[in-house]
């Protein structure tokens, strides 16, 4: 998420931005607050439109508000998961046998039987590994049953073993001929092992070859077939561009996957996936009424097995997540919170069904999922002046992530430790939100992240410092953060306009006064450009002016 935690005072705070690269979607940057340690507050307020206009934007806003609580009151009246999908139809080159183990794993898996789903799994890899002893015995079976098990493994958040699984599916085909559209698949499922490893140069490698591998395998496949992988891959390979935080690439080619899959006529589950990674795109740059509305197209579809008694998948947890970002960006914190309240419910009743069933197999994304729910809600009740509630939820969510990662160094520990140094800061504890603050960048260099989260916690640092007055310290934060998302690319005007006053404020307690006038300078310009009331920057300008001409004098 990539919180800038900005404060108008000692005993209060508010937010500049909320977003993340990486695991955790960035969610644009908004208007904030800023001071100095003499508790100088600036808040940057839009510009009013005319009456009309206002009337207009505000019934809109009510409509997408409105319809989100729809959504959330769907998400808090769903039970746990008591209904088993279709039996897939036979595919060409099955057996009975590993049909029929493939079959009963994926029944298992949708009633969270995660220990038996694996067992099938296992059984019809065993049984296909069987087949394999007659060299004119075809590949099929064995590279369905490597398939089905790597999905398995992605959709529970162990990519080694997805990846692991691919490979060997792969490796024990190798030298049978055919199957080009089976071998395509496992080589997209390596890309997003990768990727969920955070390998992201690997995983365009994989994509890349998967791309080469449909186009390859349309006279076997056919045109329709192809060019619904092809679109679903365009996806995927968006997706990478937006963990990789390239934005414009990343819209562009979710922009187009969107398109390309309805036009091919892909299944509604492949729809709803482009839609709602689209929608956090367009989320990040900024735009939110189009990204709510990406929200609801996908959810539209993702919700309806919920509710007529699936189990939700991680991708429609994130999609919830993130119109609850949303319904924040619109300035609905308390619909924000109801929504994640509603999902931290349902999480946590998945949860202890499947504690309740399984000994063997974690679910290491329901986990992470959790944890993220608890690091926007902690982040949403800080804001919203209950910083002890925050910091306990946060804890929780650090907790998950150990319990996930097994070691300290993840990259999503970022966020979460982020949101803690920011809760101690509220409290008034500065050793421990320092103490905080320091392990994520520990942890940052530790896993090479160097995205808007870092960024993020290097602005709080400084702001703590600032408010501490203990200014030249503040400015070398405040620059460092500057820095890293001019790197990125990622810093919007409303974010820049902050981070420059931020740098103002500091340096007019400084000598480097005309330092400090061109930061000013460069706030106000910003400011201007995010539509932000320009009264607080000429205020800053002014003094700084008189400041300067003072020294001069």
């Amino acid at each position: 998420m990539g919180v800038k935690t900005v404060f108008a005072a000692a005993s209060s705070c508010a937010l500049v931005g909320i977003g993340g690269a990486g695991y955790y979607l960035t969610h644009g940057a908004a208007a904030g607050q800023a001071a100095d340690g003499a508790n100088e507050a600036v808040t940057q307020v839009p510009q009013q439109p005319p009456r009309r206009q206002r009337r207009k934007m505000w019934n809109v806003l009510e409509s997408t508000l409105e319809q989100s609580r729809a959504v959330a009151k769907t998400v808090k009246e769903a039970d746990a998961p008591t209904k088993a999908p279709e039996d897939p139809a036979p595919k060409p080159g099955d057996t009975p046998l590993v049909h029929d183990a493939l079959r009963l794993a994926t029944a298992a898996d949708a009633h969270l039987h995660l220990d038996l789903a694996q067992s099938f799994f296992q059984a019809a890899t065993a049984a296909a590994e069987k087949l394999l002893a007659d060299p004119a015995a075809p590949g099929a079976p064995r590279l369905e049953a490597g398939k089905a098990m790597a999905l398995f493994w992605l959709h529970h958040g162990h990519p080694a073993k997805a990846e692991a699984a691919a490979e060997a599916a792969v490796a024990a085909c190798r030298g049978r001929g055919g199957d080009e559209g089976l071998r395509a698949d496992l080589e997209e499922l390596l890309g997003h092992a990768r990727r969920d490893q955070h390998d992201w140069q690997g995983a365009a490698t994989h994509y890349e070859r998967a791309r080469h591998m449909f186009s390859a395998a349309q006279p076997t496949l056919g045109t329709a077939a192809t060019n619904l992988r092809l679109a679903a891959l365009a996806g995927e390979e968006g997706w990478l561009e937006y963990r990789r935080a390239n934005l414009a690439a990343a819209q562009a080619g979710l922009t187009a996957a969107v398109a390309q899959l309805s036009a091919a006529g892909a299944a509604a589950p492949a729809r709803a996936l482009a839609a709602g990674r689209l929608g956090a795109v367009l989320h990040d740059q900024g735009r939110v009424d189009p990204a709510m509305r990406q929200y609801f197209a996908a959810l539209q579809e993702e919700l309806e097995p919920v509710v007529q008694g699936g189990a939700a998948t991680e991708e429609t947890y994130e999609v919830l997540q993130d119109m609850a970002l949303g319904q924040r960006g619109l300035g609905s914190d308390e619909a924000a919170l109801e929504t994640v309240e509603g999902v931290l419910t349902m999480q946590k009743k998945q949860k202890a069904v499947e504690e309740a069933e399984n000994t063997e197999v974690k679910d290491l994304a329901l986990v992470r999922s959790l944890a993220r729910s608890l690091t926007f809600g902690a982040e949403l009740l800080r804001g919203s002046g209950h910083p002890d509630k925050a910091l306990k939820w946060a804890k929780q969510a650090r907790e998950l992530l150990l319990e996930a990662a097994g070691k300290a160094e993840d990259p999503d520990a970022l966020e979460v430790l982020n949101v803690i140094g920011s809760a101690e800061a509220a409290l008034g504890h500065g050793p421990e939100a320092y103490k905080a603050w320091e392990e994520a960048q520990r942890v940052a260099h530790a896993v090479g992240e160097r995205g808007e989260t870092l960024a993020a916690v290097q602005f709080n640092m400084g702001n703590q410092l600032l408010q501490e007055k203990r200014y030249e310290q503040a400015v070398g934060l405040f620059e460092k953060s500057l820095a890293l998302e001019q790197e990125l690319g990622a810093s919007t005007p409303a974010d820049s306009a902050a981070t420059h006053f931020a740098i103002a404020t500091a340096l007019k307690h400084t000598t480097r006064t005309q330092e400090a006038l061109r930061h000013a300078e460069t706030a106000a310009s910003a400011g201007a450009a995010a539509g932000a009331e320009l009264a607080r920057y000429k205020q800053l300008l002014t003094q700084l002016q008189k400041q300067a001409s003072v020294v001069e004098a």
